[in-house]
């Protein structure tokens, strides 16, 4: 049995694409609808969704964000409270982060390198401090290997990823 949502229904089109209820008063004339004809797709099991997981899907395809040409070291904040942006640290709750804790550190460098944009990089990230604490960082793949490519070429390092 059909049944319209709500009162102030604009447009709607039956299932079987002909019916056409153009306002509220026309649905009670609507064509009735074969329970067999609307089904319900089937939910996804967490073992379909990890065997999907590949190479064209994941954290590893995510663009990944470096510094720019005009990076400059001198405007990063090195030190202090910080709250990261909510594009960066987008789940509740709000948290501010001192720079001078070394667990903060490493949990602000983390976010920023996953989330952040190259104005993010330019804020919050000290790219002689990232050596320092490139062995305790817990990245993706995939930053690690974008971020290991931009020392070496930019500054002639190597880096394990």
């Amino acid at each position: 049995m059909y049944r319209p949502l709500a009162r102030n229904v604009v447009k709607a089109v039956a299932i079987d694409g002909q019916s056409v209820i153009d306002k509220p008063g026309d649905a009670a004339r609507a064509p009735r609808i074969r329970n067999s004809a609307v089904r319900p797709s089937p939910r996804p099991s967490i073992l379909d969704v990890v065997r999907s997981r590949n190479s064209l899907l994941g954290p590893d395809t995510r663009p990944v964000e470096l510094p720019g040409p005009a990076y400059d070291q001198q405007r990063v904040t090195k030190t202090g409270r910080v709250e990261l942006p909510l594009h960066v640290r987008w789940s509740p709750p709000r948290l501010i982060y001192d720079l001078d804790d070394p667990t903060d550190v490493l949990r602000v460098y983390e976010q920023v390198l996953r989330e952040g944009t190259t104005e993010d990089i330019q804020a919050f990230i000290d790219v002689d401090r990232l050596l320092e604490l490139w062995d305790h960082l817990v990245l993706p793949n995939g930053v690690r290997r974008a971020w290991s490519r931009w020392y070496r070429d930019s500054r002639g390092i190597s880096l394990r990823c």
